[in-house]
C-alpha cells in the first residue's frame, strides 16, 4: 500500500520495521520474527519494481548499478563454495547483501519523500523514546525477557548502580543509540528547509529525543560517532553560524541531561586513556594483518566474529574467526577480493566530495550530515562489527550513500549542461528586436 503512494512513505514503513523489530523479535522468539525486516524489505523492492516502473527505467547503466552487482555477486560465488554449513552460508549471504539494492532506491527519493523519511524519524525517536524511559523506571526486565534473542542485552550490566543499558525498542543499547545517531541527518535536514511551525516543533521533538536517547542508553560509541559527524558537518558547511548554533545548542542541550543523572554518566569514562586503548586493542592491532595473511580467501561465510546468526542456527554455526571490525568481519567471510572491492566501493561513493554538498540550495544540510555520518561510520567501522547487518542503522546508512551519489551525479550532469549552453548561445546569433 506504501508503495503505491511513494518511495518515501514505503521507505518510512521499513523504517518503521526496524524500529520495533528488535522488541518484537525479544517477545515472540519464531523464524518469522528473525526474518520479518527482509520480508518488509522484499515488499519495498517489489513495491519498487512494480508500482514505480518509470523511475528506475535505465537505472542498470549507472555506475552504482554496477557496484552493487559486483559486491552481490562476489558473495554469492562464495557462498556457492560449502566451507561452512549451507543454511549458515546462506544466512551470512543474505545478510551482507539483501539490503544493498536500497542504494538504487535511495538515488531517486525526491524532497517531499525525504521530507516523509524525517517526519516518521522525528515520531518513532519519540516512541523510542517513551520505552527508553519505560525501561528507566520499571527496569529493562519488564519489556525484554531472558533468552537466546535477548542475551546481548544482559550482558551489559556495566552503568552505575549495577543497571543495565537501556536498549529502548531495540535487541542492544547500541543499536539504540546508533539509530538515534543516524537520524539526525534526516531531521536535521528537514528542519532548515521548512517554514511550517507545527513541523518545526515535531522535528525538534524528534532531535531532542534522539540526544536524550544517546544520553539515555549508555553506549559509547554513539557519542563519539556523533561528536565527530557534527565537527565534520560543520566544516563541511565553510564553518557557517547558521549550522554551528544549533549544533552548540544541540551540545549543550546534550551535556545537561547528561550531567542531570550518574546513569547517564558511563559516557564520561571516554577521558580515559585506558578504556580508549583497550577498545582499540579489541578491533585495530596487529592480529588484523596476521588474518589478511592467513584468509586470503575467507573462511567461508559465517565464519566472522561479528555476524549475526539466528538462535536456531548456532548448533550449526563454525568457530567464529576475527575482531570486533567491520572489516575485519568482510575479510573472513569474502577474502581479499571481497575486501577490496568494499574499500573500493566506499572510496568511490565518498571522493571526490561533491563541491557544493554543503549549500543552501536543494536540502544541503541534510546533504551534508548525511556524507558526514557516512563517513564517520565507515571510519568507526574500525572499532566495532554490524555496520552492514545492524537494524535499522544499515538501512539509514545505505540511504544516505544512494543520496550521496544521487547528488554527485545530479551536480556532475548540471556542470556539463553550462559549458554546452553558453557555447550553444555564443553560436546562436541574436535575432533583432526591428526585424
Amino acid at each position: 500500500m506504501s508503495a503505491r503512494s511513494s518511495l518515501g512513505a514505503s521507505i518510512s514503513v521499513l523504517i518503521g520495521f526496524g524500529y520495533f523489530n528488535g522488541i518484537i523479535r525479544a517477545n515472540y522468539i519464531s523464524v518469522f520474527t528473525t526474518f520479518m525486516v527482509d520480508m518488509a524489505v522484499l515488499g519495498v523492492y517489489l513495491g519498487a519494481l512494480l508500482n514505480q516502473t518509470g523511475l528506475f527505467r535505465g537505472i542498470g547503466k549507472f555506475p552504482l548499478a554496477s557496484w552493487v552487482t559486483a559486491l552481490v555477486l562476489w558473495p554469492l560465488i562464495v557462498s556457492a563454495v560449502p566451507q561452512n554449513d549451507i543454511l549458515v552460508q546462506f544466512v551470512a549471504f543474505r545478510g551482507t547483501v539483501w539490503l544493498l539494492p536500497i542504494m538504487l532506491i535511495a538515488t531517486r527519493l525526491t524532497d517531499d519523500d525525504l521530507r516523509v523519511i524525517a517526519i516518521t524519524l522525528a515520531g518513532l525517536n519519540i516512541v523510542a523514546l517513551g520505552a527508553g524511559l519505560w525501561c528507566y523506571v520499571y527496569g529493562v526486565e519488564s519489556l525484554y525477557p531472558v533468552n537466546a534473542v535477548t542475551k546481548i542485552i544482559y550482558m551489559s550490566r556495566d552503568v552505575a548502580g549495577g543497571h543495565l543499558r537501556i536498549p529502548s525498542l531495540f535487541l542492544s543499547s547500541a543499536a539504540y543509540g546508533g539509530t538515534m545517531v543516524g537520524s539526525l541527518p534526516y531531521i536535521v535536514g528537514r528542519l532548515f528547509n521548512t517554514k511550517n511551525g507545527t513541523e518545526k516543533l515535531w522535528l525538534i521533538a524528534g532531535v531532542f529525543s534522539a540526544l536524550c536517547g544517546v544520553a539515555l542508553c549508555a553506549a559509547r560509541a554513539p557519542v563519539v560517532a556523533a561528536g565527530i559527524m557534527l565537527l565534520v558537518a560543520w566544516l563541511m558547511s565553510g564553518l557557517s553560524l547558521r549550522v554551528a548554533i544549533p549544533i552548540v545548542l544541540g551540545l549543550a542541550a546534550f551535556a545537561t541531561i547528561v550531567s542531570s543523572n550518574e546513569r547517564f554518566q558511563r559516557l564520561t569514562s571516554l577521558s580515559e586513556k585506558r578504556v580508549i586503548v583497550t577498545r582499540l586493542q579489541g578491533s585495530v592491532n596487529e592480529n588484523f594483518l596476521d588474518l589478511l595473511i592467513s584468509y586470503p580467501f575467507g573462511a567461508g561465510m559465517g565464519s566472522s566474529a561479528g555476524t549475526s546468526i539466528p538462535y536456531f542456527l548456532a548448533h550449526r554455526a563454525p568457530k567464529q574467526i576475527g575482531l570486533e571490525n567491520e572489516y575485519s568481519r568482510i575479510l573472513i567471510d569474502q577474502g581479499w577480493i571481497g575486501l577490496l572491492l568494499w574499500l573500493g566501493f566506499i572510496a568511490w561513493v565518498h571522493f571526490p566530495i561533491p563541491h557544493s554538498i554543503g549549500s543552501r540550495s536543494h536540502i544541503g544540510i541534510g546533504i551534508t550530515m548525511m556524507y558526514s555520518a557516512s563517513v564517520v561510520t565507515w571510519c568507526t567501522a574500525v572499532i566495532g562489527s554490524g555496520t552492514l547487518s545492524a537494524i535499522p542503522g544499515s538501512i539509514l546508512l545505505l540511504i544516505n550513500m544512494g543520496v550521496i551519489v544521487a547528488r554527485r551525479q545530479q551536480l556532475a550532469m548540471s556542470a556539463r549542461r553550462r559549458p554546452i549552453s553558453r557555447s550553444l548561445g555564443a553560436r546562436v546569433p541574436r535575432m533583432n528586436p526591428e526585424s
